[in-house]
C-alpha cells in the first residue's frame, strides 16, 4: 500500500511516528546514522527527531544486565554471610547438646579428628539439604515468573552446582571453626 493511503485511510495521521532504516553491510552503523540525521535535519530545517540504532540498545541492555548481576551478586553474598552465621549457631547448639556424647566417645578412644568429622558431616549435610531446597524453591519461582512473563526462563546447571558448592563450603567452614575447639 502507498504510505499516503495508509496515512489518510487507516491511521488518520498525516505524519510518521517512526522510520526504520537498514544500512548495507559495507557502511558502518554510526556513519549511516550520522548521514541519515544530517539528511533529515537538512530536509526539516531543524532536528525534530530522535535517532537510535540497535547497537546502542544492545549496549544499554548489557549495562542493565551487568547492573542486575552486581545487585543480585551482592544480595547473594549477604545471604551467604547470614546463612553461615545461622549454620554456625546451629552447630554451636549441636556441639553444646552433644557434650556428653563427645565425652563418652573420647572416653572409649575417639580422637579429635573423629569428633571433627562427625560435626563436619552433619553440617555439610545440613547445608546441602538447605541448598537443594533453595534451588528447588528458586526453580519453582523462576518457572512461575516465566509463565507470567510469557517467556521461558532457563536455569543453568552451573548455578545449581555453584549453589551446592557454596552451601557445602559454608557447612565445612562453620563446622570446622566450631568443632576444632
Amino acid at each position: 500500500m502507498p504510505y499516503s493511503t495508509v496515512q489518510t485511510s487507516m491511521t488518520g495521521k498525516l505524519h510518521f511516528d517512526s522510520v526504520a532504516v537498514r544500512v548495507d553491510e559495507q557502511t558502518p552503523i554510526k556513519a549511516g546514522e550520522r548521514a541519515l540525521s544530517n539528511l533529515l535535519t537538512l530536509r526539516h530545517g531543524r532536528k525534530d527527531f530522535r535517532a537510535s540504532n540497535a547497537d546502542s540498545i544492545r549496549q544499554a541492555s548489557e549495562r542493565m544486565s551487568a547492573m542486575f548481576g552486581l545487585v543480585f551478586g551482592s544480595i547473594a553474598a549477604i545471604s551467604l554471610l547470614v546463612d553461615s552465621i545461622g549454620v554456625a549457631n546451629m552447630m554451636l547448639v549441636s556441639v553444646a547438646e552433644c557434650t556428653r556424647e563427645i565425652g563418652m566417645r573420647m572416653a572409649v578412644g575417639a580422637r579429635r579428628g573423629d569428633i571433627l568429622r562427625q560435626f563436619l558431616v552433619e553440617a555439610v549435610l545440613l547445608c546441602l539439604v538447605g541448598g537443594l531446597a533453595g534451588v528447588a524453591l528458586a526453580a519453582v519461582v523462576t518457572q512461575v515468573f516465566g509463565l507470567f512473563a510469557g517467556m521461558p526462563v532457563p536455569i543453568s546447571i552451573g548455578s545449581i552446582l555453584l549453589t551446592c558448592l557454596c552451601a557445602g563450603g559454608i557447612g565445612v567452614l562453620s563446622s570446622y571453626l566450631l568443632a576444632r575447639d
